[in-house]
């Protein structure tokens, strides 16, 4: 792949599909994305790796350098990056912080039904700490505010599902966090496991409600 300012190549139209898609080319119409023969990297896209690296702690180059490449080979969440913290229209009213949620999916799970349900009531009680927000499990056929299940490729690119946590999160409003460490990072690291919130998973949710 052509990796610098100026260049052309055949893959640059994926590279501008990629990070349009993550929230990093929001000035590119679809036209332009959908058109195959526009390989050339120009001073927007350039602009666009610089802010996808800075906000991975990478080295800030505009260049398609080899680390870049395998941040972006990374499997990850299907929610855009760069508001960090807020996804907009997505928070909910002081009269709905109990939700009550059902399960329903198209898609078997690996785990048996109780396990799953076991990990996702757990996952909400980290979020019932450290929020305004209790939840409810109910049958599918009463009245819920969240539909809780599986489906291929519903939180990114036909990729893994990334945790109750995170996904829970984004029902709540909340965006990506820019630390590594945190529940909400955007990517997912192979054979790391994040059971609890930390600092910047708190700091998020109490950005946008209130502190319980």
């Amino acid at each position: 792949m052509a990796g610098t300012k100026g260049q052309s190549a055949k893959d640059i139209p994926n590279l501008k599909r990629y990070l349009k898609k993550f929230g990093y080319l929001n000035n590119y119409d679809e036209a332009t994305l959908n058109n195959d023969q526009d390989d050339y990297f120009d001073d927007t896209l350039e602009s666009a790796v610089k802010l996808y690296q800075k906000n991975y702690n990478l080295s800030v180059t505009g260049k398609l350098v080899s680390a870049t490449i395998k941040q972006m080979s990374l499997p990850r969440c299907g929610v855009p990056d760069n508001v960090q913290y807020v996804i907009p229209g997505a928070q909910w009213p002081p009269n709905k912080y109990h939700l009550t949620y059902a399960f329903n999916s198209s898609k078997q799970p690996a785990l048996p039904p109780e396990d799953v349900r076991t990990t996702v009531a757990f996952a909400f009680t980290l979020w019932t700490r450290n929020s305004v927000f209790s939840f409810q499990e109910v049958d599918l056929g009463q009245p819920h505010d969240l539909v809780l299940g599986f489906r291929q490729g519903y939180h990114g690119d036909n990729g893994p599902f990334d945790g109750p946590y995170g996904v829970l999160a984004h029902l709540l409003g909340m965006g990506h966090s820019l630390d590594p460490l945190a529940v909400m990072l955007a990517s997912i690291t192979p054979g790391i496991r994040r059971k609890d919130l930390n600092a910047d998973d708190v700091a998020g949710i109490h950005a946008l409600y209130a502190t319980p």
